[in-house]
């Protein structure tokens, strides 16, 4: 064999731009959630005047609910009126902000515990733990 068929190959270093891209997709990811809890942690927001109290709730109409309901019925109105690409377009970033509230309210309130599978480190024959201590159910308590 010549050393000109060998030319043609890759080398590790030619797949180093698809795991530089992969690299700072995930150093952005990982800026933007740094900025929102820093952000939480500047200006906290008040979940509970968010929601409805006994007392409201109990009231024929509470003043959340109507205002939950008039920005719901103005949604509705403008995606029904939207003619013109630029309408589309405000009807697109009104459902983006209702998306990111929805987001944000549930980063908030989930208890993440990353992307990681609970069978990781699992020992697949145990010599000194028993093997229920493996089972994912057990591993979400600890």
């Amino acid at each position: 064999m010549d050393e000109d068929s060998f030319a043609d190959w890759e080398d590790a270093s030619d797949g180093a731009p698809v795991d530089e891209t992969l690299e700072e997709a995930l150093a952005e990811e990982r800026t933007l959630e740094l900025e929102s809890e820093l952000e939480q942690d500047e200006h906290p927001r008040d979940y509970n005047a968010e929601l409805e109290d006994e007392e409201e709730e109990a009231a024929p109409t509470s003043e959340k609910r109507l205002k939950r309901e008039i920005r719901a019925e103005a949604l509705r109105r403008l995606e029904e009126a939207a003619r013109t690409e630029s309408d589309f377009l405000t009807v697109v970033d009104e459902w983006n902000k209702l998306d990111r509230n929805r987001e944000r309210r549930e980063r908030d309130y989930e208890n993440l515990r990353g992307d990681v599978p609970l069978e990781f480190q699992a020992v697949p024959d145990p010599k000194i733990a028993p093997l229920w201590m493996n089972l994912p159910r057990f591993r979400q308590l600890c």
